[in-house]
């Protein structure tokens, strides 16, 4: 029991784990790929050691986990599975190929204004998404190694499997009273032993916020009981930044305030810091137009709306407009056979130019909507859960409808192309059709070792279930 897990290690046939990306004080955290569809995961091994009575730490892993699972938001890490490997529980989580907010902002000087605030709306409208649920989540360790940016430079906050779901009857993975969080961005409650409250989360994004306008941390560090006093004792020294709108530098006094009751929730913060974008682009686009018109130049007002037309009333009374075809063969009748020899090819055209339309309205092509990432992966587990349950025929439709889609859209580079591909064999060799999952696998293979590599999970997966099914 307990013992190490390493590069290779396979979770319930399901996960193979690769390389360790870091260590921390809840568990280690490795980058794995998903087996059967090739997806790059993230796999969080908790410590078991650290949660008291083992049995009971499981049963609190899996009770919470359950729960956390169910958020789904752009800025927060998905949770994708749970489990437990030789008396140790893992979190399978979505994988952000990017650095964390920390070491983007370690630059010898702050972020610029724009991008630190587009970072904290992210952030806050992360927090207020979790605060937002029945039994509002709390996250009790926001800070920037806990938040990840990736190549979109979308923010991602991660960790939250060590949340705590005030309310919910659903036991905290920590023993009660214990201190949780890191303590240059723990509220003073938190340090007082007190239970962290959704108020403790926006302390944290407030110290987060100084942090990202003035590059460095509002209380500098030390032992906890001087951190502590430093906190009580005083608010944080201003920011001193030029530019800095005074509504922000207000709101971050706010989310600091020593009370929790003082602070604002994370949807009001969230409300100023999109206030505070919004004058932000207003008035560059003025300066803009001051450059561009002139030095007291004023944009230009738009014409006035053209007069509404007349009223049925006022308009005079005019015979229906008669169909360009119909017209064509009116006029012939009236003119001379020369003149209807001349209408003919202009009537032929009028028809053909009519029937265009018809052509370009014809039954779309299947798939044509654009997929994203996710929707790949959600329809992928879909079909391999009905594979799984032994509905053969279900799982093969939709595996072979993902390939056309993602061939249709010219994405078959995308891994899930691969995967779907190597679903669909594997369904068709339950259906009965084994010589032809042979072949599909036999063929399936150089793919996608051009695509992913002859080391990626995936290829390996691909050349044991074809020396099984040569069995």
């Amino acid at each position: 029991m307990n013992r190490p897990l390493e590069h290779g290690t396979l979770l319930e046939d399901r996960w193979m784990l690769g390389e360790p990306l870091g260590e921390g004080a809840y568990g280690e955290v490795f980058r794995a790929v998903q087996v059967r569809l090739g997806r790059e995961v993230a796999v969080k091994v908790l410590k078991v050691e650290d949660m008291g009575d083992p049995f009971k730490a499981l049963a609190r892993f899996d009770r919470e986990a359950r729960a956390l699972s169910t958020l789904e938001h752009e800025n927060i890490v998905r949770i994708f599975d749970r489990g437990v490997h030789d008396g140790r529980p893992y979190l399978v989580m979505e994988f952000v190929n990017g650095p964390t907010l920390k070491s983007l902002g370690q630059g010898p000087t702050p972020l610029p204004l724009d991008r630190a605030l587009g970072c904290t709306r992210q952030l806050l409208a992360a927090l207020a998404y979790a605060h937002g649920q029945p039994h509002p989540v709390v996250h009790r360790d926001i800070k920037p190694e806990n938040i990840l940016v990736d190549r979109d430079g979308r923010l991602k906050v991660c960790d939250f499997g060590i949340a705590r779901l005030p309310g919910s009857g659903v036991t905290r993975l920590t023993s009660i009273g214990a201190r949780m969080g890191t303590p240059s961005y723990m509220a003073p409650e938190q340090f007082e032993g007190r239970p962290a409250e959704t108020p403790s989360d926006v302390y944290a994004a407030g110290v987060v916020l100084y942090w990202l306008l003035s590059g460095r941390k509002p209380f500098p560090d030390g032992e906890l009981d001087v951190l502590y006093r430093r906190i009580m004792a005083g608010g944080p020294d201003p920011l001193n930044r030029p530019g800095v709108p005074i509504e922000l530098e207000r709101l971050v006094g706010h989310m600091m305030a020593k009370d929790p009751l003082a602070r604002p929730t994370a949807v009001a913060a969230l409300r100023v810091v999109e206030r505070v974008i919004e004058n932000r682009a207003a008035r560059l686009e003025q300066e803009r137009d001051a450059a561009t018109l002139g030095p007291g130049a004023v944009r230009p007002e738009a014409p006035p709306p053209s007069p509404a037309p007349p009223t049925r009333r006022q308009d005079p009374v005019k015979p229906p407009a008669e169909a360009p075809a119909k017209a064509a063969a009116k006029a012939a009748k009236t003119t001379t056979p020369q003149a209807k020899a001349a209408a003919k090819p202009a009537k032929r055209a009028v028809v053909k130019q009519a029937a265009k339309p018809v052509v370009k309205a014809a039954k779309p092509v299947p798939g044509s909507a654009a997929l994203s990432d996710a929707k790949v992966w959600q329809r992928l587990e879909a079909a391999e859960r009905h594979l799984v349950n032994g509905r053969y025929a279900a799982a093969d439709t939709g595996f072979r409808a993902l390939v056309v889609d993602l061939q249709d859209q010219r994405a078959n580079k995308h891994p899930g192309w691969v995967a779907a591909l190597f679903g669909r064999a594997r369904a068709r060799y339950h259906l009965g059709k084994k010589t032809e999952a042979r072949t599909r696998l036999k063929n399936l293979k150089p793919v996608a070792e051009a695509q992913l590599g002859r080391d990626h999970a995936l290829v390996a997966a691909i050349s044991g279930c074809h020396r099984e099914f040569q069995d």
